[in-house]
């Protein structure tokens, strides 16, 4: 695993160093697929952000996610996905306030 992902070095990003073999070897292991973007949304649905790496590895990072601080590993939550539906709905119902 490490060949393919690490720590960076402060220790507050995780990196992954090679892309091909990351989705060919970690992917399934943990996930019904291979497919590099379905894993990039969900590391965004749990706060995970692209952090600019010193080299041209890609870098993610959560505040609550850092190398010896396993207990913050619990504060990592599923940040809540509007329904478009239902804002879409709202957006509607208020029309007639702009129509008047």
């Amino acid at each position: 695993v490490s060949t393919q992902s690490t720590w960076d070095e402060t220790g507050e990003a995780f990196q992954i160093k090679e892309l091909s073999k990351f989705e060919d070897t970690i992917l399934p292991n943990f996930f019904k697929h291979k497919q590099f973007a379905s894993f990039i949304r969900q590391l965004n649905i749990y706060g995970f952000y692209k952090k600019k790496s010193v080299d041209s590895n890609l870098c993610f990072c959560n505040p609550n996610f850092k190398r010896g601080f396993q207990d913050l590993i619990s504060k990592i939550k599923r940040i809540p996905i509007k329904n478009p539906a239902e804002n879409d709905f709202k957006d509607r119902s208020n029309t007639h306030l702009l129509t008047r």
